[in-house]
């Protein structure tokens, strides 16, 4: 059985960074972002998503995303892919 619907909304970075180093297994939070996404489950977040200019200066064209950073907590594990936005997110 699946969990409960998840709603994707904004969070700032500094919310998104203080996630990121309570949950996340290895990373500390990255230097800078485009964007921070979270996902939220009964209105508690559930996890985070950062995206920010590509580290490979070929790919840095002004207008590609990379995924920096992915942190969760563990009630995410039945909800499936949050982190794909909807159209229009961005």
């Amino acid at each position: 059985m699946r969990g409960p619907a998840l709603e994707v909304a904004p969070v700032t970075f500094r919310d998104a960074c203080a996630f990121i180093r309570t949950h996340h297994r290895h990373h500390n939070p990255p230097r800078g972002q485009k964007i921070a996404v979270a996902a939220l489950s009964d209105g508690r977040v559930v996890g985070v998503g950062v995206a920010g200019r590509p580290v490979a200066r070929n790919a840095d064209d002004g207008r590609t995303l990379e995924i920096t950073r992915v942190a969760r907590t563990g009630r995410l594990t039945e909800a499936g892919p949050w982190w794909v936005l909807p159209e229009g997110a961005i």
